[in-house]
């Protein structure tokens, strides 16, 4: 394939260098295998690519790679879509190949060798996980009444006290405008200049509720974030906010991880600069830190955000996922508890609370917030909420609650949903061998969070433990489950005691103190177990030779 350029494909432009794809003010991060085959379907617009030639050329393997061509076009398909174009794209030409419709244009000067550092939208692609010290989970909410009288202040006399007010609190660091008005001396003064500044608290709070959402919906919350500095440079939420876009998009939209984390540490530093009060920036370098097993470091970091701002959500949710993938499941299902009373309509924080409950045994309290999470937009606790029933021995559901989320993030067709819960079945019930078969849904190789699950229902501890410990993706999604129930004796697996060595999770215990959850013998051998068989009976533990 030709060296990546910049093109204009019909009303789009298109950003290999950066994975993304833009029309207006709206940007759609691209996977960079799927990226690869619009790519090569601009070389010759107008022409068929057979699907030999795509296959050959982007994943250079003769067999197990058609399924990821038809995902791959699919995925670009609905791209379009949801950015409210109707005329076809792509068209297929049936027992050839794929074309594209629209016209394709070279931009001239454009060069994708220059850095991404002041673009404004993010580079990356859709990817969903809640973890541990990863903290891509952070969000702030904006109550309907909030948003409307942002959204209409200043269309009448009273409009304009909300406006001096909402001047007044993001100028004092307040994220959320209270429902009260205020007309003092000193607040009408910086009514004068206050237009902008409004303005970028507005794009601000956008940006907050567009990180919540997660997704794709983190590059359009960069970029409103981007655009709320660029009406005030000082504002140092939106830095603070911006960090923690970058920092999530390793997760979410795949940045390549040193990429996310230079830009995340670069933003929240500079919000720290601008007002050392706030208590993100410093979850956010928490986080960094823990990502590279720091666990000390990571938690000193959240030690002092919780200091600044006790009743932060973000942080007290990144606190609790620290908490529960170092083993202190009781401690992290406290906090968590704490956040979701503070923001019950937060499907994030739900979510979080019920891998908190499921790590204490409470599984029927672990349902309802898992149930909660879904209804509130966070889809991954289908896939979650499915590991309790295959705990429970509902395997048909656990395969159902698989599949169904597997194809909500396009991983699999709807045409195979019926293939996948039978394989998944088969999988749990042993009658066959997962290494041996992965070929019969190669997509799913692709996706860490998928594969994590596939290896749980198969019980096979070894393979579980280390794509844990390897973290490709870099967002440690599944690292609480080592202290569940889900893979029973797990913790009692050989390979377990250089999974918490390699992880960094002893050097933690020796430095600020042991969970339940492992010990030392007497004999120096370290002693583990679940958490459920920690909480309620310590003589279950057994050692890790």
């Amino acid at each position: 394939m030709k060296k990546k350029r910049h093109f204009q494909l019909g009303t789009f432009r298109v950003e290999p260098t950066r994975n993304v794809v833009l029309l207006d003010d709206q940007s759609f991060s691209i996977e960079p295998r799927i990226m690869d085959v619009l790519c090569l379907l601009a070389e010759t617009p107008g022409e068929v690519v057979a699907r030999d030639d795509l296959i050959s050329e982007i994943w250079n393997v003769q067999h197990g790679a058609d399924e990821s061509v038809t995902r791959a076009i699919s995925v670009l398909r609905r791209t379009f879509r949801e950015a409210g174009v109707t005329e076809p794209y792509i068209e297929t030409v049936p027992k050839r190949g794929y074309r594209l419709a629209a016209p394709v244009q070279y931009i001239a000067g454009a060069n994708p060798e220059i850095g991404i550092k002041n673009d404004r939208a993010s580079s990356f692609t859709e990817k969903v996980d809640v973890t541990a010290v990863a903290f891509e989970n952070s969000h702030v909410q904006v109550t309907p009444t909030q948003s409307n009288t942002l959204r209409f202040v200043g269309l009448a006399i009273v409009a304009m006290g909300v406006l001096a007010f909402a001047v007044f609190s993001y100028k004092n660091g307040n994220e959320q405008i209270p429902g009260v008005l205020s007309t003092g001396d000193a607040v009408s003064a910086e009514v004068s200049d206050s237009s902008e500044k409004l303005e970028a608290f507005r794009l601000y709070q956008e940006g907050r509720n567009l990180l919540n959402k997660r997704g794709r919906n983190i590059s359009h919350a960069i970029i409103k974030f981007e655009a709320a500095i660029e009406l005030d440079p000082r504002f140092a939420r939106a830095y603070a906010g911006l960090a923690t876009a970058h920092l999530v998009s390793a997760s979410y939209l795949r940045t390549p991880t040193e990429v996310a984390h230079s830009r995340a540490r670069e933003m929240a530093k500079k919000a720290l600069e601008l007002n050392d009060q706030l208590s993100e920036p410093d979850a956010v370098l928490a986080a960094i830190e823990g990502l590279r097993n720091n666990w000390s470091e990571a938690l000193d970091y959240l030690d002092r955000a919780e200091q600044n701002d006790p009743n932060n959500t973000r942080v007290k949710q990144w606190y609790s996922e620290g908490l529960l993938n170092l083993g202190f499941a009781d401690a992290g299902l406290e906090k968590i508890v704490a956040a979701v009373a503070i923001e019950p309509a937060s499907g994030v924080l739900n979510h979080v609370a019920a891998n908190a409950f499921t790590l204490v045994g409470d599984y029927e309290s672990a349902i309802q917030y898992y149930e909660r999470a879904q209804q509130l937009g966070f889809e991954k606790a289908r896939l979650t909420r499915g590991l309790i029933y295959f705990h429970r021995g509902e395997y048909a559901a656990a395969a159902e609650a698989y599949a169904l989320y597997a194809r909500e993030i396009g991983f699999i067709a709807t045409d195979r949903v019926a293939d996948l819960e039978q394989f998944v079945q088969r999988i749990i019930a042993g009658e066959i061998v997962l290494s041996e078969n992965l070929e019969a849904f190669p997509t799913l190789t692709q996706d860490e969070d998928l594969l994590a699950i596939l290896y749980l229902f198969a019980g096979d501890s070894v393979e579980f433990l280390k794509l844990i410990e390897e973290d490709v993706d870099s967002d440690k999604a599944w690292f609480w489950m080592v202290w569940s129930d889900f893979i029973p004796g797990i913790q009692e697996h050989p390979y377990f005691a250089s999974f918490v060595k390699n992880t960094g999770l002893v050097t933690y215990w020796r430095d600020r103190g042991f969970p339940k959850t492992c010990k030392v013998s007497d004999n120096t051998e370290l002693v583990c177990a679940s958490t459920v068989h920690a909480r309620n009976d310590a003589s279950v533990l057994n050692a890790v030779r």
